[in-house]
């Protein structure tokens, strides 16, 4: 499983997602640099100037804390599902190996339970993590549409003593979405990075197993010598 499922995962769900993960990270760096401008040109105070700023300081801030609370569950949810698919495979490929025996003594009733019963728990496995992934991939919008609300219940003053016009509030939430999506779009990345993780603990633990690489060099040795000696 370490080739057919682990490295896929780990470049399809770790590189790839790095890179668009980037991407993500420059769409950020452009809108905040394109807020700081509109700010200073529009002369307004520091406290309007921190309100723009506010959802790249806490989006982060709750993104992080979010991950960190989620991880340990996520990661479990994850393993099941893998050593479930592990079952699976090692129960199919038992079937395959000794299916004439099987057939021979009488053990299909048998083999089919076991099928039956690896592939139930597979499907528990992946419903479970299916609504982790569900409640973890929900937190961006929702905190999107909490900064947006905030953001309009606090410019609904200022519009209120002049302060902003509506052209300028629907200018600033405009940026704001913007800005708020590509922090969700980076959220959901890294969720694809942390769902990685397991792939690549199974894949360094492969690579870092003994072999038989020394005893084989020691029989061929041995052979050799056995052979000059005759």
């Amino acid at each position: 499983m370490a080739i057919t499922r682990d490295c896929n995962v780990l470049v399809q769900d770790g590189f790839i997602a790095h890179l668009k993960l980037m991407q993500h990270a420059g769409a950020i760096t452009y809108l905040m640099i394109f807020d700081i401008i509109v700010t200073a040109a529009n002369g307004s105070g520091a406290a309007d100037f921190f309100t723009m700023m506010l959802p790249s300081i806490l989006f982060p801030v709750a993104m992080i804390a979010f991950l960190k609370f989620r991880y340990s569950e996520t990661s479990k949810s994850n393993l099941r599902v893998d050593m479930a698919e592990n079952e699976l495979s090692r129960s199919a490929e038992f079937i395959v190996e000794n299916v004439k025996l099987i057939i021979g003594f009488h053990h299909r009733p048998t083999a089919i339970e076991t099928i039956v019963s690896r592939a139930r728990e597979l499907n528990e496995a992946t419903f479970s993590r299916d609504m982790i992934d569900v409640v973890n991939s929900t937190f961006g919008p929702v905190l999107m549409s909490v900064i947006v609300c905030a953001y309009l219940f606090y410019s609904g003053g200022m519009i209120a003593d002049k302060v902003v016009t509506v052209a300028q509030l629907l200018a600033r939430l405009a940026s704001l979405r913007q800005s708020t999506m590509a922090w969700n779009g980076a959220y959901l990345e890294c969720l694809r990075i942390q769902s990685s993780v397991p792939a690549l603990e199974h894949i360094v633990r492969y690579l870092n197993l003994p072999t038989d690489l020394e005893r084989r060099m020691r029989m061929n040795r041995d052979r050799r010598a056995a052979n000059q000696e005759k």
